[in-house]
């Protein structure tokens, strides 16, 4: 781990150049950390996770990636959303620890659609524009946006719906970089679909499958196919495959080997 000493804080917002992703100083390769139900954490231990935000400062990565929205059964104790008592007050306060921190954040909608499914948010727009009008208030912690988590599993499969309702976050938080969603897979083909405007970039969650060398084969694969020419120049891979069975999808006994 990194003692902190050379870490790239971004200086301004994180923005697309020809040369590549860039910030105030310059060219930059954005590194953030996965943490999906970090909000959910924040919101009922703060001390425990700003010990994350303090982490990830010191080790040198430009924030997390966390979802606004949890619900359901396999959330049980760490659901997130508007109808919980305070929530626009946590969601700016992380924010707030995030820009204490010289971090910043890849804001992902988790489960909006399913939400808006149960009844717990009543408007997929309606939600991302009082997201964005909040967040529009520190758009400095705001380096990503994204229209929802797999979203063609989580409530909101059509690629205009998810246009719509970024379009509605970026009217209060403008400048952010902002994709749709992932796709079920990672073809050209696939990404394109979920590439409409307002969208400035691809997003795909990588192949968890076989071992770690097949698995950044696919990393190269996804932009090697000169068949199928990609909407958007630039990718993040929003959730790639980590450490462990449970976060790679393979035996422990396959990645030891």
């Amino acid at each position: 781990m990194l003692d902190g000493s050379d870490r790239r804080s971004l200086v301004g917002r994180l923005r697309l150049t020809p040369k590549g992703f860039a910030d105030d100083r310059g060219l930059i390769l954005p590194v953030f950390v996965h943490a999906g139900d970090l909000l959910a954490v924040y919101h009922r231990d703060r001390a425990r996770a700003c010990a994350h935000l303090d982490l990830m400062m010191r080790a040198g990565y430009l924030g997390p990636r966390y979802w606004t929205v949890l619900t359901g059964p396999f959330w049980e104790g760490y659901t997130i959303g508007p109808w919980l008592a305070g929530y626009w007050g946590t969601l700016y306060d992380f924010h707030d620890d995030l820009a204490a921190r010289g971090l910043a954040a890849i804001v992902s909608q988790g489960d909006l659609g399913t939400a808006v499914e149960a009844g717990q948010i009543r408007s997929r727009e309606g939600f991302m524009r009082s997201l964005g009008g909040w967040l529009g208030l520190l758009p400095a912690t705001v380096a990503m946006v994204d229209g929802g988590n797999e979203s063609w599993q989580t409530g909101t499969p059509a690629p205009g719906d998810l246009s719509r309702i970024v379009s509605a976050f970026l009217t209060g938080c403008p400048g952010a970089l902002a994709t749709l969603t992932s796709p079920p897979g990672e073809t050209a083909d696939e990404i394109n679909v979920y590439s409409l405007p307002p969208s400035t970039m691809g997003d795909v969650h990588g192949s968890r499958d076989d071992r770690w060398g097949d698995m950044l084969r696919h990393v190269r694969n996804v932009v090697a196919d000169p068949t199928v020419p990609l909407t958007h120049r630039y990718l993040v891979q929003s959730e790639p495959f980590g450490p462990g069975s449970f976060v790679s999808g393979i035996p422990d006994a396959i990645k030891a080997e």
